[in-house]
């Protein structure tokens, strides 16, 4: 039986694929293919804000998970039970974390991003001013994560991802308005904008109390945040910059050696497979908490039945997904949208590549269960010889090379040691945690 947490999931990811085909469609029609690489290329480099989040979100959605074994929800976001002090400082000292980061992501952003944008502008695209309000927006949003994780982690899936698929939804339409109305690069700067209000309305109507707790600040010392989260997520961090480089990077760097109308077209065709990647991998998301709670039991039979079970319905959705935009390309041909994705190929190799980055976060993300992380390093390694492959291709073969770049060393190396090592770290913390 699906849970009713899966079906949140799966309607905000469907909105969220739906949404993200008809932004390609109306993206197309609305802007040109130039503008189109610069609309790609800002919201590729405004997604540095994973690097400087350091994969905070991740490990307090797994953290949460495993305090809540001692608590459960009251009022109006207060918690009740043995941990609740336990609580109050884990969450009070997370708010910390996340508003220093959003800070100096929007420092660094708006400078050093200024620069790279400066170095190859146009005056005809007008981008200064809405780059500066989407690194805000940005900001504000990577704020707010430290909210939806931790709720998320206590076992308000269904409701994070319903407030999500209305960010999705109000977010799109007011992109689609912008864009139809002949505001250009402003329709990037829609979406955040659009999430971070509506996180903040449903933040103040549903867990008023939560936001009293970082106002009295009670419980600051206790909890051992650097003994029991900083282990983990410095190498989530390390994680999410490889993973960083493996999936973002292309676009700016085809940007910066083709020009907008080349990173226009990887962008796109990125956004598309990653849509399908991020709308499978459902499969695992909505069991994140689940699987805490398996693992703090010990109950290891569910654990390898429950991933077994989430491993086969990613493969099949990804599969079914990937076919049915590779067919539509070839409705494709003749018309302007074929100018605007890569090549069927190349788009093949892009398919292949996006299916194998989006499982090994599935198996990540189970051995997060354990508060482990040791698949990390390979991210890290995976997207260093990638980002430097890519360096080494991009001028001469273009988008040809980068996307072989990606696909090789994907095949090659980062999937058969991932899962070579999930298979033994599996075993492992199993046998340490009898």
């Amino acid at each position: 039986m699906i849970s009713s947490s899966l079906i949140a999931i799966i309607f905000q990811r469907l909105w969220q694929g739906l949404a993200g085909f008809l932004t390609v469609v109306v993206v197309a029609n609305y802007l040109s293919l130039i503008e189109q690489g610069w609309y790609y290329t800002f919201l590729s480099v405004a997604a540095m804000y994973s690097i400087f989040e350091m994969g905070l979100s991740a490990v307090l959605v797994q953290m949460s998970a495993h305090l809540f074994t001692k608590i459960r929800w009251a009022n109006q976001g207060l918690v009740e039970g043995r941990g609740a002090k336990e609580f109050a400082s884990f969450f009070t000292q997370a708010f910390k974390s996340f508003t220093r980061m959003a800070i100096i992501f929007s420092v660094v952003m708006l400078i050093f991003g200024s620069l790279y944008f400066y170095s190859k502008s146009s005056d005809d695209y007008g981008w200064i001013m809405p780059w500066i309000f989407l690194v805000v927006f940005t900001a504000a949003n990577m704020w707010m994560l430290v909210f939806f994780s931790v709720i998320e982690g206590g076992g308000k899936i269904k409701e994070v991802y319903w407030v999500r698929f209305l960010q999705g939804f109000f977010g799109a339409i007011g992109c689609w308005l912008c864009l139809y109305f002949g505001f250009g690069l402003w329709a990037a700067v829609i979406s955040p904008l659009v999430s971070a209000a509506l996180a903040v309305t449903w933040l103040l109507l549903r867990f008023p109390r939560v936001l009293e707790n970082f106002q009295k600040n009670n419980f600051a010392n206790d909890f051992a945040w650097r003994e029991r989260v900083w282990p983990i997520q410095w190498r989530v961090a390390i994680g999410w910059v490889g993973n960083y480089l493996m999936s973002q990077l292309s676009t700016p760097v085809v940007f910066y050696y083709h020009g907008a109308a080349a990173a226009g077209q990887i962008g796109l065709s990125l956004t598309v497979a990653h849509m399908v990647g991020v709308f499978s991998q459902s499969w695992f998301t909505q069991s994140v908490p689940e699987m805490a709670r398996i693992v703090v039991e010990k109950e290891w039979s569910k654990l390898s039945s429950l991933f077994n079970k989430n491993l086969i319905g990613y493969g099949v959705t990804f599969i079914l997904g990937s076919s049915v935009v590779l067919l539509t390309t070839y409705f494709l041909q003749g018309t302007d949208y074929e100018s605007r994705i890569i090549t069927r190929s190349d788009l093949l190799f892009l398919f292949v590549f996006v299916f194998f980055y989006h499982l090994n976060l599935g198996f990540a993300l189970q051995l997060r269960a354990f508060n482990k992380e040791p698949l990390a390093w390979i991210a890290v390694l995976g997207g260093a010889i990638i980002f430097t492959g890519t360096l080494l291709f991009v001028k001469e073969y273009a988008i040809t090379g980068v996307v072989l770049v990606m696909f090789c060393v994907q095949i090659l190396l980062i999937f058969p040691m991932t899962f070579g090592f999930w298979a033994r770290a599996n075993k492992m913390l199993r046998q340490e945690a009898v």
